[in-house]
């Protein structure tokens, strides 16, 4: 189990924390055209003595429980989403979804002047991909948005002037395997962002690869003034790895491949452990 990429503490600012990144991608950003349709797809969901295969994701979406009962979604093809929405999809809280990569990317891109989301987790999500133990055929799950602001940025390219994440966390992720990704540009675009939920907040990260390609954070901790006691956030890394821009092509730039930002009083309330 590979550990985690990290080089050197710093603070840039006194109310928030991270560590250095020590390994960056540069990708380019294709401004496609949003599809206004879902293409063809092929997707399992599993639970209980249900074992169906749909040709929809959305379809699959509305086919998992209503309850608490584990379900898992198996991707068997590559599914290319597009949304007008803030989320695509919500894991509501009592729920209790898998999603098994195997070996598949599940992708979206919107055109939003707001917030957005692929995932919005309120409840309990894994990640994984069974499908191999090589990081190199790992499936993954990447969101880019296309919003262009009239602001550059230091290479010149357009970036998005809303926040922009793969999946928001309010609830418990956690990261078995496979790839969560952030191909948006910006410097409020997130892999995993989590925010202060209604209840207590976690990621558990045990293996595969969290990575932001064309930023310098990946993960952001963002607790609100309406943290408290029970609503605490944690992050336990494990193993994996995790990555900023850059990586396959050029040296590490000065960056956080995670940050926690906050006022000094909200401390208690978030708990990082790297073992």
């Amino acid at each position: 189990m590979a550990t985690p990429k990290t080089s050197s503490m710093v603070a840039p600012h006194p109310d928030c924390y991270g560590f250095a990144s020590s390994n960056s991608t540069k990708s380019n950003v294709r401004k496609a055209a949003l599809a206004t349709t879902e293409e063809v797809q092929k997707i399992r969901v599993k639970y209980l003595d249900v074992d169906q295969v749909y040709t929809s994701f959305a379809d699959a979406l509305a086919a998992l429980p209503q309850n608490s009962t584990p379900a898992t979604i198996l991707l068997e093809s590559n599914v290319s989403l597009a949304f007008d929405k803030g989320s695509y999809f919500t894991v509501e809280s009592e729920r209790n979804v898998t999603i098994d990569l195997n070996g598949f990317v599940l992708s979206s891109k919107q055109d939003l002047t707001a917030n957005s989301q692929l995932i919005l987790n309120k409840g309990t999500l894994t990640i994984k991909d069974n499908s191999t133990d090589d990081p190199a055929k790992w499936g993954k799950i990447t969101n880019l948005s296309l919003a262009p602001s009239q602001h550059l940025n230091e290479e010149g390219k357009l970036r998005p002037p809303y926040g922009n994440y793969t999946i928001n966390n309010r609830g418990t992720l956690t990261l078995n395997s496979g790839i969560i990704e952030s191909a948006s540009a910006g410097a409020a675009c997130y892999a995993v962002e989590m925010e202060q939920g209604a209840h207590a907040v976690s990621f558990t990260m045990n293996d595969g690869i969290v990575r932001h390609i064309l930023g310098s954070t990946a993960i952001r901790i963002y607790p609100t003034s309406s943290s408290s006691e029970d609503k605490k956030i944690s992050m336990v890394i494990n193993g994996g790895t995790i990555q900023t821009n850059d990586y396959e092509t050029a040296p590490a730039k000065e960056g956080f491949i995670f940050s926690v930002q906050m006022g000094s009083s909200l401390k208690p309330y978030v708990s990082v452990t790297i073992n």
